[in-house]
């Protein structure tokens, strides 16, 4: 078995050379039985390969056959022991990685702009928080790691029911973190180091970029399919090596977590993407990189953009996402947009591009036109997001299980966060679950409103903002 294989591809169209009828879901009977601009839009070779596990075609969840093969395929190539398929994104092997490493009760060692799935765990398994401050570049108002000295820290003076110790890394923007002595430390305190490398799974095919986190030492390493490598969206993978990891526990997690009707269309990819990995992950580096360079040097000519410069040591920056500096965010995706050119994310005073090598001369031709036909940048109030910096008094479980109630936004000063509040984008905690909310929180995010931010666990229907808070007499942590 040599990477230039795809096995469990190799199975479905196996099985489509043979099928004559379909006595089996799904009920569409590939095609047949479809909505006519589904099939229109996809077409019915795709809706075909739409099956469910069917002889030859093995079970995501006890893998035997041509999935077992494929999973061993990736594990060679990310050079990991075991690695495995997700179909519900890199959340869910998220999750899962915290199920299997943490024991009810544990604490949990992580950064305050983790991702909400992050925060999905410690509910789901009861842990208990250690939250790390974050870093941030001001000019940006962007999180870039965890403070270095607060990790390292809170990693020595962890007590004994600290189990994990949870890391994002590179962040949405791509400031890639060194976790080194981080990953070192932990490992000397027997904790299991768990990293959302969901934007990164590039690294491991780019020399001139940061190692992967695999590479540096940590025992679960989650990358996602779809946004730097040219996944379908919801494809992701979960890799585990060493020992400190019992594997039959992360198994038994993601048959939890995930569907016991996985999509064939989208494992399938995955084994289709790792052979093209493996194959031609020197091009697709070299494509992205010179596609990248086209569009800094284009935004370059109006616009200032994050560079490594604008980093502390210890930090570095992916190349291929484009953080531009403009007076309004909103405004520019707007006129962007109007040109048909869309973009990541917008935010207030930034809009972020990911490139790969997916993007052609004629994206970037389509860039430079409708980049030449801006309007003149103006400026934009800017405001301070909080990102969790408040006092938690509760963990996210324990805020979970309160009554609760609905107050005005504006007078939640001294209450007790709920659910958290996320600012989309870019999705990190201005309050996390738990929290007293502060004045400057409300503040911050009446502005975040006003510009026109989303906030999800913030009740904007009907009138004045509202936000769910623990009752009073549940405000106390058990």
């Amino acid at each position: 078995m040599g990477q230039s294989e795809a096995p469990l591809w190799t199975a479905l169209e196996e099985y489509r050379a043979k099928v004559r009828a379909r006595f089996h879901m799904p009920g569409h009977k590939g095609g047949a039985g479809a909505a006519g601009p589904l099939v229109g839009s996809l077409g019915r070779g795709a809706l075909e390969l739409d099956v469910t596990e069917l002889a030859g075609l093995d079970e995501l969840h006890r893998p035997t056959g041509p999935i077992a093969r494929a999973q061993a395929l990736a594990a060679e190539l990310f050079g990991s022991d075991l690695t495995f398929f997700l179909v519900n994104g890199a959340s869910a092997g998220l999750v899962a990685a915290l199920l299997a490493a943490c024991p009810a009760g544990a604490k949990v060692i992580l950064p305050r702009h983790s991702h909400r799935s992050v925060v999905t765990g410690l509910i789901l398994g009861d842990l208990e928080p250690i939250w790390i401050d974050v870093s941030l570049q001001p000019e940006f108002d962007i999180t870039v790691g965890c403070e270095p000295r607060a990790l390292l820290l809170a990693i020595e003076q962890a007590p004994d029911e600290a189990k994990a110790v949870v890391l994002q890394r590179p962040t949405y923007e791509g400031v890639i973190e060194d976790i080194e002595r981080a990953v070192r430390l932990a490992h000397e305190r027997d904790m299991v180091v768990i990293v959302d490398e969901a934007h990164g799974t590039h690294l491991r095919f780019d020399p001139q970029l940061p190692p992967s986190a695999l590479e540096m030492g940590a025992d679960v390493v989650v990358n996602s399919l779809h946004k730097t490598v040219g996944g379908l969206t919801q494809t992701a993978m979960l890799h585990v090596q060493g020992s400190r990891l019992d594997v039959e526990r992360v198994r038994l997690a993601l048959n939890m977590m995930q569907s016991t009707s996985p999509s064939y269309l989208l494992m399938s990819s995955i084994d289709l993407l790792r052979r093209e990995l493996a194959l031609e992950g020197a091009r697709m580096v070299e494509d992205a990189r010179q596609a990248a360079s086209q569009v800094r040097k284009l935004f370059r000519e109006r616009f200032r953009l994050l560079e490594a410069r604008d980093l502390l040591a210890g930090y570095e920056l992916d190349y291929t996402k484009v953080l531009v500096l403009t007076g309004s965010g909103f405004r520019l995706r707007d006129s962007l947009a109007r040109a048909g050119v869309f973009v990541e994310y917008a935010r207030p005073r930034t809009v972020l591009l990911i490139v790969t090598h997916g993007d052609g001369a004629q994206d970037v031709s389509q860039l430079r036109q409708a980049i030449y036909a801006l309007p003149d940048d103006g400026e934009a109030s800017v405001p301070n997001v909080p990102y969790g910096r408040g006092e938690v008094v509760l963990s996210p479980r324990r805020a979970f299980e309160a009554a609760t109630r609905e107050v005005q936004l504006r007078r939640a000063v001294g209450e007790i966060s709920w659910a958290g509040i996320t600012l989309y984008p870019p999705g990190a905690y201005a309050v996390l679950p738990g929290q007293v909310i502060t004045e400057e929180d409300v503040e911050a995010l009446l502005r975040c409103l006003e510009a026109g931010w989303s906030a999800h666990g913030i009740l904007t229907s009907g009138g004045e903002p509202r936000v769910r808070v623990v009752r009073g007499e549940d405000c106390c942590p058990r």
